[in-house]
């Protein structure tokens, strides 16, 4: 909800104050995540200042720009030079942009639908044993409420406009009009509990640390954030804890190969 309030907002704001008072504002606003969250205004006006298809990549980012550069080490960042993991989400709003809920949902399509939302919901149905199917992912369906106009899939910030209608009185009121709630697993208690001495070691003493592709020293400060319960730093620490296993597992495969 919060990127159409600031796509709403955009289209009442001349590009060039976007793009110099608001991107200026954005430079020297700090990140404080300490801040009571009114206070918390640097991702917004970072957000305002760009092009609908460049916000919405900084909202979908795990590590933001700012922070890749604290985190990768010089070696890494010159051997990445001029490559932008945001290009990838950017073109994929791009080609569905006809105004940037449209966007959005292309961006989502192409993305968060195959490497988040169906992954975890794929790998948790399997684990359990049961049987999951989408409906809503049916492609006439899908291909149908693709062409839908904005007006029809929105009341107000609210979405599933035409669902919400479409099953009044099929479906009880407390479950059609219930908040939505997000199919999130627990890393954050994970990373506290039963992954906490990996995570301290995660910046000095493991195969990430070994690769020479992180800076330890913001690896750690990361982790203090999270376990000192400043700040969530969840999903970045478990991007770096799930790469250092890629690494681990890409180090034993090499090594079988070499002793046989």
């Amino acid at each position: 909800q919060h990127d159409l309030k600031e796509a709403r907002i955009r289209g009442f704001l001349p590009d060039w104050f976007r793009k110099t008072v608001l991107a200026g504002m954005a430079s020297v606003w700090p990140k404080a995540d300490w801040l009571p969250r009114a206070l918390r205004w640097k991702s917004p006006l970072m957000n305002l200042s760009r092009d609908p298809a460049a916000a919405y990549a900084n909202t979908l980012s795990i590590a933001r720009q700012h922070q890749r550069a604290q985190l990768l080490s010089g070696d890494l960042q010159n051997s990445l030079a001029g490559h932008r993991p945001e290009d990838v989400v950017e073109r994929a709003f791009t080609h569905g942009h006809i105004d940037p809920l449209s966007g959005m949902l292309s961006a989502d399509v192409d993305m968060l639908l195959p490497d988040d939302f169906l992954t975890k919901v794929d790998r948790a149905s399997m684990f359990a044993g049961v049987e999951v199917r989408n409906p809503l992912l049916d492609l006439q369906l899908a291909e149908w409420a693709a062409k839908l106009p904005t007006r029809l899939k929105l009341d107000g910030f609210s979405g599933k406009r035409v669902l919400k209608v479409a099953l009044r009185g099929l479906v009880p009121s407390d479950i059609l009009d219930a908040k939505k709630r997000g199919f999130v697993a627990p890393i954050g208690g994970w990373m506290t509990g039963r992954y906490a001495s990996r995570m301290a070691a995660l910046p000095r003493q493991s195969h990430l640390a070994e690769s020479g592709l992180i800076e330890p020293k913001a690896v750690t400060a990361l982790w203090d954030d999270m376990s000192g319960g400043k700040v969530d730093r969840s999903r970045e620490l478990w991007t770096l804890l799930m790469l250092d296993q890629f690494l681990g597992r890409l180090n034993g495969d090499i090594a079988a190969q070499d002793a046989a």
